[in-house]
């Protein structure tokens, strides 16, 4: 069964049509972990419990519940008890402070006490309801996502990855991050299994490509620091890739890659790529003026200044970026300009208050990489966040990164001056 197109006609509730698809497809395992699963039916039935109790605890119509539940059957049933009691949910990290007007963990999901009462009513349709708080840097909520965008980029994105019953989305993205929110709606609104593995794969091609084989994934996932180390892999493992790129529909990124670099990971591993709000993908409807990447990403935020500090001073730079090449400094400000689209970089300014996040990481690493002629990491920029910083990361030998293979020193590489730099 495949789903329908969406047209330009109103769109239900986002729970409205979560639950329309359960009821479709009652029988089905909606999803999976270890040896827990939950078909539709009983995964209804759950969400159905808890939102009585949000009720009965007098949860007003609105509120924003946290939900600090494991992913798998708990984190599904959490999120549709939710939105079944009209409330908008945030997802918390494992170590994230208490956040929103009521906080749900797998204690709270005890229900056999609740009784079962007749449906509560469904709720009104209002698009600019906020269903959802997507965390942002330090897992505060930054950016609320409100009914009507939401259900139509998921609605987008559902028909773009052709995703429909039968279907396997391993769930590999921490729940916690905005993307793992994502792969348990579009499952779910897809009436597909949600697999969630036991132990998380961190990162590694090899590790995330054994995973989607174990779980029969159709639909996976895959960050694009990750896509790129498939090019670095032995002929030996590059051919393993290829025999199991024939099992899977598809996997999924987030708009990064650019269509050269995409062609050859597609070639190499006959994994079929498709980008999460690709803006050169056909428009399917309204729906295509909502892209999930553009949703989710959360805006630019300005570090908190220290009582006494005017916005013009900063902390001191630190003994470690003492050393850097200020040729090299000006190089990476350059490629950080040019990504990030932000003039008047310093050498001390963080790259994540700067608009940065972990789509522009591959990017800026990408640029650094081919101004200076070697390979780069990319968490190398997670790990050291201003022009100095990064620039004397360069200038020293550090960690191999995941391709397992360690970037020269930038010392004795000849930088090309840039544009306005003083010959």
């Amino acid at each position: 069964m495949t789903s329908a197109p969406v047209t330009s006609a109103v769109i239900p509730p986002l729970y409205v049509l979560l639950r329309r698809r359960a009821r479709l497809v009652p029988d089905a395992v909606a999803v999976t972990r270890a040896d827990t699963s939950l078909t539709y039916r009983e995964l209804l039935y759950r969400a159905r419990r808890l939102s009585w109790l949000l009720r009965a605890r007098d949860l007003s119509s609105g509120a924003l519940v946290g939900l600090r539940l494991p992913p798998g059957p708990d984190a599904a049933t959490g999120v549709l008890g939710v939105l079944g009691a009209g409330a908008a949910f945030t997802v918390l990290g494992p170590d994230d402070p208490p956040y929103g007007d009521m906080v749900l963990d797998s204690a709270d999901l005890a229900l056999d006490h609740v009784p079962i009462q007749v449906p509560l009513p469904v709720p009104p349709a209002d698009p600019e309801r906020q269903v959802c708080a997507v965390a942002g840097p330090g897992g505060r909520p930054s950016v609320r996502l409100v009914e009507g965008d939401l259900t139509r980029a998921l609605l987008a994105e559902r028909d773009a990855l052709d995703l429909a019953p039968g279907d396997t989305v391993l769930h590999r993205t921490p729940l916690h991050e905005t993307f793992g929110v994502v792969e348990v709606l579009l499952s779910l609104l897809s009436g597909s299994r949600l697999a969630v593995p036991d132990l998380p794969d961190h990162d590694d091609i090899a590790a995330a490509l054994d995973t989607m084989t174990q779980q029969h994934a159709t639909h996976t996932r895959l960050p694009a620091a990750m896509l790129l180390d498939s090019l670095a892999l032995s002929s030996i493992a590059a051919f393993h890739l290829l025999r199991a790129g024939f099992s899977h529909k598809v996997v999924w990124t987030t708009p990064d890659l650019d269509p050269v670099t995409r062609a050859r990971i597609e070639a190499r591993t006959r994994f079929p790529l498709r980008p999460i709000a690709d803006d050169t993908a056909e428009p399917s409807g309204t729906a295509a003026a909502t892209g999930l990447a553009r949703l989710l990403t959360p805006p630019p935020f300005a570090p908190p200044v220290a009582e006494g500090q005017g916005p013009a001073e900063s902390a001191a730079p630190s003994r470690a970026c003492a050393g850097a090449d200020p040729t090299v400094v000006r190089a990476v400000i350059h490629c950080w300009e040019e990504v990030l689209e932000h003039t008047g970089v310093t050498a001390h300014d963080d790259f994540f208050a700067l608009g940065g996040n972990s789509l522009t990481a591959v990017l800026v690493t990408d640029a650094v990489a081919r101004r200076l002629g070697h390979d780069i990491p990319v968490d190398l920029v997670f790990r050291h966040r201003t022009p100095a910083a990064y620039a004397a990361a360069l200038a020293t030998p550090h960690r191999t990164d995941r391709t397992g293979t360690t970037p020269a020193p930038t010392q004795g590489i000849t930088v090309p001056p840039t544009e306005g730099d003083a010959s």
